[in-house]
């Protein structure tokens, strides 16, 4: 059923003249504002933009350059309602990418330009400017999806045969130690990452009634494959699953149990770099064809960098036990993702049939010093992939600015650290990792910098990207926040508000719905306990409920997002579209008045808003929501 708002009369100038219409100047690339959300090349489009029916504009037009030159298209008014002027306009989209903002001419002959969440008197950059494309190939299931990102080691042991024995093989300067599940785990210095608790893929599938109970419908697995290590990325071969996880089969039987459930998955895959016992290096000689480190004639010569053979080698963060990969050779291209059975295909192929690979550290992938054809080699991977596997989710780990590799040529979605992590730590918490394993302290970080930093990231891609983006609170890199904010309730629930009312696609970390703590790594990939006796069942529930709303509201996973206001500890915006609206609230620190937000720029003057977290029932009166200092998610009725 549509939503159905109750608006003052516009006829009553007392109340509008409180307010500015500039601040009603709304369109972004979520239906209405874009019909259809995923077109078509030469497909017809519809483009509109909202403003109040006071505002005493005399023209609207539609700017874009797609060819290079000034394009422009006056808009009609295409109706209205009790508040709102629509203008719309119609045309053939004849290009793959085309950016446009809009002009908006005032009856004094004022010139303002809008472009997205931002109106000002000066011509932005295209690179400011909305952003749609043509054929962009998403996966439109990951919209409705909610993740859970699992470190198989950590999760469950589910068959006992495939564990570790303690000193079972030594790697580097250290042996292997087994430990009990649920001890704290060791730093690298003390084990060299060959700490083992035993988790594996039979005792993940002994779980899905949980995962299916808590209501997530995705599961990211970090990396499967052969490794010595606990985190296994630094993988030995592409095509065998860790003998100690399970076999082949093990995963298949995984991934037809989570479809069955209408479960998705995606797997881990590490191909900026491998371990030194790849069968493609094989500096141990534990393959018994030559690898690349070998003075012996080799297929995979080329599949590295070295300087001077063979111990001089390009290696990620300069660690030798991680050769990187060279994508200037095109066999390797092949071997990769390009062939029929290159790696990435032969584990979206059945009988295996992931729904989509998460690449680490895709920033650094195939980029070496005068070496940058990073752009070249994702690009080229997305038209491979997408040609035979439409339907799978491309996501990259990119810890820096991604935004290069999400203009919708490239990824489907980046890891969302700079435009969700990092505003989320560096305003609730006060600190934010600038690179991996190291937080700077950022004390003076407010809600306006907030705003600020997520508009930046949100805004420079296109919107059919944005809601593809994967966010987390915490991630197997990361500190938890339950530990970071030290256990503060206040800023978690914030935190929680954030995860399943913004843009994008929500992922929670093993662990959090209980209450899980963790900082540095390893301290962050403890154990899950799978004593309830220990979980925050309040925090649980809450995560339920988020859960659930956010698979059932198509207006959170597609709908426009609209800030409200940002003050110095609270600040508040809106999801919304055809169906509903959704208002957000986050606190960090907790004012001593009820919270009053403007519903002017909405356009909804009386009305009732529902409290999903809380249950409880607030008015909107005079353009106004008053609600409790506290964080939540109200639906607007």
């Amino acid at each position: 059923m549509k939503l159905l708002i109750l608006y003052s009369l516009i006829s009553m100038p007392s109340i509008h003249s409180q307010f500015d219409w500039k601040t009603t100047v709304f369109s972004s690339g979520a239906s209405p504002f874009l019909t259809p959300s995923h077109p078509a090349l030469n497909e017809n489009v519809t483009i509109r933009i909202r403003v109040h029916s006071i505002a005493p504009i005399q023209q609207v037009l539609l700017y874009a350059a797609p060819d290079g030159e000034a394009w422009e298209m006056a808009l009609a008014k295409s109706h209205s309602d009790h508040f709102f002027d629509y203008y719309a306009g119609s045309f053939a989209l004849h290009w793959n990418t085309f950016r446009y903002h809009f002009i908006l001419i005032t009856q004094d002959q004022t010139v303002w330009h809008y472009r997205p969440h931002h109106l000002q008197r000066t011509p932005p950059l295209l690179q400011e400017s909305f952003v749609l494309l043509a054929d962009d190939h998403m996966p439109t299931w990951v919209q409705s999806s909610v993740f859970y990102h699992i470190f198989p080691d950590r999760f469950a042991n589910g068959d006992p045969t495939l564990n570790y024995r303690p000193g079972e093989y030594s790697f580097e300067d250290w042996s292997v130690t087994v430990r009990e599940w649920g001890e704290p785990p060791k730093s690298y210095e003390q084990t060299g990452n060959l700490e083992f608790f035993n988790g594996d893929l039979k005792g993940i599938h002994h779980k899905l009634d949980y995962l299916q109970e808590l209501g997530v419908n995705a599961v990211y697995l970090t990396p499967i494959f052969t490794s010595p290590t606990n985190h296994r990325y630094d993988v030995q071969d592409f095509y065998q699953v860790d003998p100690h996880l399970g076999t082949e089969s093990t995963f298949c039987l995984l991934r037809q149990a989570l479809h069955e459930r209408g479960m998705r998955l995606i797997i881990d895959g590490v191909f900026n770099h491998t371990g030194v016992n790849h069968r493609w290096f094989n500096r141990g000689r534990l393959h018994e064809a030559p690898g690349a480190y070998q003075y012996e004639p080799s297929p995979y010569d080329d599949f590295y960098l070295f300087y001077d053979h063979p111990d001089s080698y390009e290696s990620w963060w300069g660690l030798p036990s991680l050769p990187k990969l060279n994508f200037q050779s095109q066999r390797l291209r092949d071997t990769i993702y390009r062939k029929a059975d290159s790696v990435v295909q032969y584990w979206l192929e059945e009988p295996r049939g992931v729904d989509g690979w998460r690449f680490d550290v895709a920033n650094m992938t195939a980029r070496h010093r005068q070496y940058q054809d990073h752009l070249e080699v994702w690009s080229e991977l997305r038209k491979v992939i997408k040609t035979r596997f439409p339907h799978a989710y491309l996501l990259g780990e990119h810890s820096q600015d991604g935004t290069e590799l999400l203009q919708g040529n490239c990824l489907d979605g980046n890891m969302n650290y700079m435009g969700f992590h990092v505003p989320l730590f560096g305003w609730l918490i006060g600190s934010y990792a600038p690179v991996e394993s190291q937080y700077r302290a950022f004390p003076n970080f407010n809600g306006r910098d907030f705003q600020e930093q997520v508009n930046r990231y949100l805004y420079a891609i296109p919107w059919q990207v944005a809601v593809m983006m994967y966010n987390a609170i915490n991630t197997h890199d990361r500190p938890r926040f339950n530990s970071m904010s030290q256990h503060n309730k206040v800023t978690q629930m914030s935190a929680l508000v954030f995860l399943f009312s913004f843009v994008g696609v929500p992922s929670i970390y093993y662990g959090d719905e209980i209450g899980l703590p963790g900082l540095y790594d390893p301290d962050n990939r403890r154990c899950m306990p799978w004593d309830q006796t220990v979980w925050d069942l309040d925090l649980q529930k809450q995560y339920r409920t988020g859960i659930q709303l956010r698979k059932q509201s198509q207006t959170l996973s597609q709908g426009s997002f609209c800030w409200l206001f940002a003050e110095e500890s609270v600040v508040a915006y809106a999801r919304f579209d055809q169906e509903g609206v959704f208002v957000s609230v986050m606190v960090k620190t907790p004012p001593q008045q009820p919270i009053a937000i403007s519903m002017y720029a909405l356009g909804i003057a009386q009305g009732q808003a529902h409290s999903v977290f809380r249950g409880t029932a607030h008015r909107v009166s005079d353009f106004c929501l008053e609600v409790p200092p506290v964080a939540d998610i109200y639906q607007i009725h």
